[in-house]
């Protein structure tokens, strides 16, 4: 015979006991964006160290689809070595890692405490490991952020429950090292250890190390599968299998769908069918319902408390059917329906979160499994509060339907109801007509007797907190699912959680691409992503092409002699980097919300500094743009003017107006930031990169906004003005002493026209640069106008929606087309050109085209003379 002893126990007949250290633990305050992720593990490494060596280790799991369990206590032995050391100290480190679905395995954090008293046989451990937030540590002058005192390749941590001391680190080693400070290299073929590929090898000395699995394998080495990967255990249709590295015998979990329950979802859930027929008595006013919530409620044995068993939530009223499933093989004895509605009637977008409306839905008496109910939401099932109905002595159910849809407050807050709660049993008499009442800890229903059953009730559980942005009012749905509630959003913003601002010239990118980013067609969430990224990335290349061609023109010695030359040499480079920006943050717009970047630090760096970068260049071009208008205009005004086209006096006014709009705008990297959306589904964690400004804040990014779009408008629109007028003034006294000689009417007409024609011809590089780059400011009109007036409104029509996309793009055209506007037209800035290196070659590659085309020519006239021949 042969005993098996546990841990704690050896001997022949597991007679003596080991000595040991009993850990009890348990995670809080696990950040959001791990915890909402359901798929995903987080692992707990615990080691039993003896000055830096490892005596003993064990490997906990906490899987994120139990979202009831984010505070379960694991209790575990870590064991000495026998015979015991006598060290001067003992300590115990939790190393915490989070293991996602898609294979990769992360370090989060560590915590280290000391055994008290190591010459104790048995000591317990009992600990709460908080992560706390990263920027408590960021903040201080730690030692991970003065100087890394880790080896190279490794990274310095801080101490999660030793943030005080400074001076506490911990070095996380690659796979190829271990030590204090990761002083220690080996070879992996040395170690007698042989992980799978997709584990982290994590070595403990130079002849132990550990595996660290994957979610989807288990093992020593990680080799082996769990049941998920080979088979469902849940039923096809039923439910999803994920996996439970922490029970071997059972090493999966079913989260079953809502219309089955069991361990392996082999049970059909109890269904209620709610049928809707009146919701006239609630939809007067028009929109006075903000949110609605189902609750199913069953009664506490022994408390008599009603207990939520299911709970659905709505924004607005609900839907007229309704299949709610609850996970038992019978029904709650009790639904209810909650109404939010509107604080007053004045404000559409506050709601009366404290004074909901109660309406009863049904009361099963017996065990059922299936029911159809037919509803309408009236005075016969309305469940008014006790203290309306006894301070207005309500007795008259036509009065109680006129007190529900008035505006005045229902009960003062100060009424003590404890006073009359022992005439509850007269609002069951038939003079009241009542099936139901509440106040503010209770809910009552009336039996077929007459009596008032009351039952203790939390009706302030419907609330949640830190969810919604914009200061947006929370309502949660079911209690089991973190992402079911409904924010209501104030004024000017929408979105799942209120993420998107409308307000006058608050729209982004974000706002315009939500639908169809969003949209329910797979083919045109795939058609739209693509153009988004294909249209920049053609903006840019065309772009690339005209700015480097600008660039090197004006690069030049003979223009760089008048401020002209300096102004477009900037905006050529400006001009460039705004067509950058724009490419780069549509991908990172399409990447984010279709949640393909995970890392939260590298998003809200990307989100801050390309929409910045994006706004700051597109100003800077159009303002640059129209000095070039200027300037123009003083030239032609001021024949012998020297000062505005001094290049000194062009290079202040581009160091003013790149520091002015650097400054003005800089208000945006402080209050854009990366949102990560609740809502989304694990294999989709969607970011917004949204604003979130103080009401001063968003009154001075709209007066900013207005005075970048309308002075370069109004300056090229004024310069295309001026310059034409001036033009004509100068140049049509000798064109009318020439239509003067001829007298018949239609010579003069034609003199006239071709005298207009060619004032234009010989103008065209003054007149055509500020009207060319004033059009696409027109062609952006309808953005300015649907700005104004949109403000405020949900953007959901198609054709506003893409009107605005439109305008977006057109108004880069600027940017895109700068050789055309600036060099082209004009024979001098030409000539400029071709005596560049790229303009010479640009000509030798046209002259080759050329000969070639006519070599061509020549070739096929003669086959088709020689053939013309041979047929006659």
């Amino acid at each position: 015979m042969q005993c098996f002893c546990p841990p704690s126990l050896f001997g022949e007949y597991c007679q003596h006991f080991s000595d040991r250290i009993t850990v009890i633990i348990s995670l809080y305050d696990i950040p959001s964006k791990l915890s909402e992720q359901s798929s995903n593990i987080i692992k707990i490494l615990a080691l039993l160290l003896s000055d830096d060596q490892t005596i003993d280790h064990r490997v906990i799991h906490l899987p994120m689809i139990l979202s009831k369990d984010l505070n379960k206590k694991f209790r575990f032995n870590l064991i000495h070595q026998r015979p015991k050391l006598s060290p001067k100290s003992y300590t115990i480190r939790f190393e915490a890692y989070y293991v996602s679905i898609d294979l990769s395995i992360k370090f989060l954090a560590v915590w280290e405490y000391a055994v008290q008293f190591p010459f104790l046989p048995s000591y317990r451990l009992a600990q709460v490991l908080k992560f706390e937030k990263e920027s408590i540590f960021l903040m201080k002058s730690h030692i991970c952020q003065t100087a890394n005192p880790c080896g190279p390749s490794s990274i310095c941590h801080p101490i999660m429950n030793k943030l005080t001391n400074i001076s506490a680190f911990y070095c996380y080693c690659n796979s190829n090292s271990f030590g204090k400070i990761c002083e220690h290299s080996f070879s992996r073929l040395s170690l007698p250890i042989n992980c799978s590929i997709h584990a982290v090898l994590r070595p403990l000395s130079l002849s132990t190390s550990i595996c660290l699995c994957p979610a989807h394998l288990y093992g020593p080495t990680c080799h082996i599968n769990h049941t998920c990967e080979y088979r469902n255990p849940c039923g096809a249709g039923r439910g999803k299998c994920f996996h439970n590295p922490e029970n071997m015998t059972h090493d999966y979990i079913c989260v079953c769908d809502k219309k089955y329950f069991g361990y392996h979802c082999e049970f059909d859930s109890a269904r209620i069918r709610i049928n809707f027929t009146k919701l006239s008595f609630v939809q007067s006013p028009s929109n006075f319902i903000m949110s609605s919530i189902i609750q199913l409620c069953d009664l506490h044995n022994e408390s008599l408390e009603l207990i939520i068993r299911e709970k659905r939530v709505y924004q607005g009223l609900p839907p007229l059917i309704i299949d709610v499933f609850h996970n038992n093989h019978y029904l709650p004895v009790l639904g209810l329906l909650k109404l939010y509605h509107k604080q007053d009637l004045s404000n559409d977008y506050l709601a009366n979160l404290k004074q909901p409306e109660y309406f009863l839905l049904h009361v099963v008496s017996s065990k059922v499994s299936r029911i159809n109910i037919t509803s309408m939401v009236d005075m016969e099932n309305y469940c008014p509060h006790t203290g309306s109905i006894f301070q207005k002595n309500i007795s008259h159910i036509q009065y109680l339907s006129q007190f529900l849809n008035s505006n005045e407050p229902k009960f003062i807050d100060d009424f003590n109801v404890s006073i009359i709660i022992f005439k509850y049993h007269l609002l069951c008499n038939p003079s009241y007509s009542l099936v139901c009442f509440h106040d503010d800890n209770y809910f009552c229903v009336c039996d077929i007797y007459g009596h008032a059953e009351c039952s203790r009730y939390d009706s302030i559980m419907d609330e949640c907190a830190e969810r919604c942005l914009a200061g947006g009012q929370c309502i949660r749905g079911d209690l089991e699912d973190r992402k079911d509630f409904v924010c209501l959003c104030p004024r000017c913003y929408y979105g799942s959680i209120c993420q998107h601002n409308t307000e006058l010239f608050s729209f982004t990118l974000e706002t315009l691409l939500t639908y169809d980013l969003y949209s329910l067609s797979v083919a045109v969430q795939q058609v739209f992503s693509s153009l988004l990224i294909i249209i920049p990335a053609i903006l840019f290349v065309i772009g690339a092409l005209n700015n480097v061609c600008c660039y090197v023109t004006f690069n030049r010695t003979k223009p760089l002699l008048v401020g002209i030359g300096h102004y477009l040499r900037t905006v050529s480079i400006i001009n460039q980097l705004a067509l950058l920006s724009l490419l780069l943050k549509l991908i990172h717009t399409v990447f984010s919300i279709k949640g393909h970047i995970v890392h939260h630090t590298m998003n809200t760096i990307s989100c801050k500094i390309l929409s910045y970068f994006l706004s700051c260049t597109s100003r800077m071009s159009y303002w640059l743009m129209g000095m070039v208008a200027v300037e123009r205009v003083y030239v032609t005004w001021y024949l012998k003017g020297t000062w505005l086209k001094s290049p000194r006096i062009a290079k202040c006014i581009i160091a003013t107006i790149i520091v002015g709009i650097v400054v003005s705008n800089i208000h945006e990297v402080i209050f854009y930031q990366s949102i990560e959306d609740p809502k989304s589904s694990d294999t989709n964690n969607s970011t917004w990169c949204v604003t979130s400004y103080p009401s001063i804040i968003a009154t001075y990014n709209q007066a900013n906004v207005i005075l970048n779009y309308i002075m370069p408008f109004l300056i090229n629109f004024l310069s295309t003005i001026i310059l034409t007028i001036l033009i004509i003034r100068k140049k049509w006294a000798i064109a009318t002493k020439k239509i003067s000689e001829h007298s018949h009417t239609l010579q003069n007409m034609r003199a006239t026209f071709h005298s207009y024609r060619n004032l234009f011809t010989e103008n065209k590089e003054l007149i055509l640069a500020p009207l060319i780059t004033m059009l696409p400011q027109l062609f952006s009109l309808p953005q300015f106008i649907l700005s104004f007036s949109l403000a405020c409104q949900e953007l959901k029509v198609s054709w506003q929606r893409y009107l605005l996309i439109v305008s977006y793009f057109i108004t880069y055209l600027p940017q895109v087309l700068s050789y055309k506007l600036y060099v082209s037209p004009s024979s001098f800035y030409k000539k400029e050109f071709n005596l560049t290196k790229l303009g010479k070659k640009i000509t030798k590659w046209q002259k080759k085209i050329v000969k070639k085309t006519e070599t061509t020519s020549v070739t096929l006239n003669k086959s088709t003379n020689q053939a013309m021949a041979t047929i006659q």
